[in-house]
């Protein structure tokens, strides 16, 4: 146990780190408000640091002590880690975050959820440097297993989603969710019947969600246990935006 800690740890103390987007669901106790990127490190003398989203524009840059942590804030869908409708299925040039330091940092991601006067919800995602780097991924989400057609109700805005992140020119990407073949969402979404296949270039990023209401098959296993594979090195994150484990008018976040 001890040895499996130690090792957590130092996966997440890292030079680099990728935060892909993800696909929140717009129910009112699950809209997305702040997201902060929270910066600290271990070190006593300064430690620079940069933010940019995946083209490489500026979005912040400074330095970290240990004593002296960074925050970088971001509100609602004027970010670059949450997306709409309108971002799914297609190539994304310019979001995601890219932290990049000159010596070793922690990099987590908190946000909030809700409304202007109430946040019922919140999630803390905490990146894994360069060991988050890899080329086969499994999906994993909520198994919400309601499916209802009033949009108004929780239960029916369900969601779960997947952002990839490449690192490198001419990623081929292949997403395989035949086996069970939700529907997923957006305009022009591909059929989950075949095998997704998706070009990235460094930087570039790429989201696909399902939503309960748009199909019987997207609720339970939905995508859980998609495989994505890739020629070159990607970063993954998956989860659900407003989702549940329960047959219940109740929705959380887990990224």
């Amino acid at each position: 146990m001890l040895l499996l800690t130690k090792l957590t740890v130092f996966a997440q103390l890292d030079v680099e780190h990728f935060i892909p987007p993800v696909y929140p669901s717009t129910h009112n106790w699950v809209n997305p408000k702040e997201q902060i990127v929270y910066i600290s490190t271990p070190s006593l003398t300064p430690v620079n640091y940069t933010i940019t989203d995946g083209a490489g524009n500026l979005l912040q840059n400074g330095t970290v002590t240990n004593a002296n942590p960074a925050n970088y804030l971001m509100n609602a869908f004027a970010s670059d880690f949450v997306v709409r409708d309108a971002d799914l299925n297609t190539v994304l040039t310019d979001r995601g975050l890219h932290i990049v330091s000159d010596d070793k940092i922690y990099c987590n991601l908190r946000a909030q959820a809700g409304t202007s006067s109430n946040r019922p919800n919140a999630t803390s995602m905490t990146t894994k440097g360069r060991a988050a780097l890899g080329k086969s991924f499994r999906i994993g989400h909520f198994p919400s297993p309601q499916n209802f057609n009033d949009v108004q109700n929780s239960l029916a805005t369900k969601s779960s989603t997947v952002g990839i992140y490449a690192t490198e020119d001419n990623t081929q990407i292949s997403i395989d969710l035949t086996s069970r073949k939700p529907v997923l969402r957006g305009a022009g979404a591909p059929s989950t019947a075949n095998i997704i296949n998706v070009t990235l270039n460094k930087g570039e990023t790429y989201v696909f969600a399902i939503k309960n209401q748009d199909s019987n098959l997207n609720k339970n296993r939905g995508m859980i246990g998609g495989l994505i594979t890739s020629n070159k090195n990607i970063v993954v994150n998956c989860g659900s935006w407003g989702g549940n484990l329960a047959n219940q008018n109740v929705v959380d976040i887990g990224i």
